[in-house]
């Protein structure tokens, strides 16, 4: 890995090309990595830049555990913080860090409140800091919520307030109500929207056309409220996928909402590669039967569909069947709207019945949670010279001149933000 790395950090100092570190990243960030990083940071460390501890931080997947120990020694053997160790502590996820390792967290929680050297701006810092990840961490050891109960988990993922939690549909729903950019930002200031995926869909839909100084202001505004409570990141592979499919199309505002698609992939507070795990689902055939008796029958007001997706949680360790861990994403189709003949569904995580290993083949676990679920289905066309072209199903309506469209894919983007050493 090490000859690797350094060719990627050479591609990247020297053309600021990103793509190359970030696919290595993403291929081995799950494995062992504790060794190469204790040897790279102990060999290089007062000459690294924070670029090169970014990329070591993300590398580090899951798994804390080397960084806590390589901080400890440095705060062990001086009595001030300097800039690489400070930059390391403002970067990992302390949260996780208490989670995995308390007692490790708590001997460097404890020889930092012994450091005779701090600055006062340090000292606020640090407490910052440690409040914040003891704050986190008895939020994420709550009790969670009953398994047998399959309502409780309802919930309509452009909407993430905490009705949700209460186990009921908020009928408000701010993808159909924001008719301007500014309607967007007031609902992400008074947090009825928390996720880009949700802005990104709302854009989607509206078509509106956006001028570059009115975009540039919007996602300006954007970044500001993350700095008070922070938006979950969208995926910039999704964003990607949706750039190359408006590339194909004749509708005349393209150019303006690919403009904002590539300001908000630019930010890296509303934008990653590496908070979210894509995952493709399958239509589960129990429902799909079930479905079709009910057209047949002439019961299909509201239709109802069930998806399974399978995926290993970086948040479980300790399953013994990992091949199969996964969940259930049920949708309804509530209402038909006239704008783009577009359906709005509700969705829901399934979960509390046998459907799960006797049908499905997956088993469900509690750090699951509905709020870091981005559900989406994708669509396939053939382009005139054969090509293929993948696109958001919103999308698809843009693109007119695309033929033989094939159904659509369930998609989920499962957000794993918390779970990630590095935290930016």
């Amino acid at each position: 890995i090490l000859f690797v790395f350094e060719e990627c950090l050479y591609i990247h100092s020297k053309w600021n090309v990103t793509r190359f570190m970030e696919t290595l990243i993403l291929k081995v960030r799950f494995r062992d990595n504790s060794q190469f990083l204790s040897q790279y940071m102990g060999d290089n460390y007062d000459q690294l830049s924070n670029d090169q501890l970014k990329f070591l931080l993300y590398l580090a997947g899951c798994s804390p555990k080397v960084f806590l120990e390589f901080i400890l020694e440095r705060i062990n053997s001086q009595e001030h913080l300097d800039d690489r160790t400070k930059y390391l502590l403002q970067k990992i996820n302390l949260s996780l860090c208490l989670e995995k390792h308390d007692q490790l967290y708590n001997e460097v929680s404890e020889r930092l409140s012994e450091m005779g050297g701090l600055t006062k701006e340090d000292l606020r810092m640090v407490l910052k800091l440690t409040n914040r990840a003891t704050r986190e961490a008895g939020y994420r050891k709550k009790v969670p919520f009953p398994i047998s109960e399959a309502e409780a988990f309802t919930w309509n993922p452009t909407d993430f307030s905490s009705s949700y939690r209460k186990g009921y549909i908020e009928e408000w729903n701010p993808l159909n109500m924001c008719n301007s950019l500014r309607e967007i930002t007031s609902s992400v200031t008074e947090g009825q929207i928390r996720s880009m995926y949700s802005v990104i869909e709302i854009l989607l839909r509206r078509a509106w056309s956006i001028y570059y100084i009115e975009a540039k202001e919007f996602v300006e505004s954007l970044e500001n409220l993350c700095d008070v409570s922070p938006l979950q990141k969208v995926s910039k592979q999704y964003i990607d996928m949706n750039i190359s499919a408006l590339n194909y199309s004749d509708y005349k505002t393209k150019h303006q909402f690919i403009e904002v698609l590539e300001m908000i992939r630019n930010s890296e507070k509303l934008s990653s590669v590496y908070d979210n795990i894509h995952i493709e689902g399958e239509d589960y055939m129990h429902s799909v039967v079930v479905q079709s008796i009910n057209n047949f029958l002439g019961n299909n007001k509201y239709p109802e569909f069930k998806h399974v997706f399978k995926v290993k949680h970086p948040g479980v360790t300790d399953c013994i069947n990992n091949e199969n861990c996964g969940f259930i994403i049920q949708s309804r189709i509530k209402h038909r709207f006239s704008s783009f003949s577009a359906i709005y569904e509700n969705y829901r995580l399934f979960r509390g019945d046998d459907t799960y290993n006797l049908f499905s083949g997956v088993h469900l676990h509690d750090v699951i949670k509905p709020e870091d679920i981005n559900f989406y289905s994708v669509k396939r066309g053939k382009l005139d010279d054969g090509k293929t072209l993948l696109t958001h199903s919103e999308l698809f309506k843009w693109l007119l001149q695309v033929r033989d469209w094939e159904k659509a894919k369930p998609c989920v983007d499962l957000n794993i933000g918390d779970w990630l050493v590095a935290r930016f």
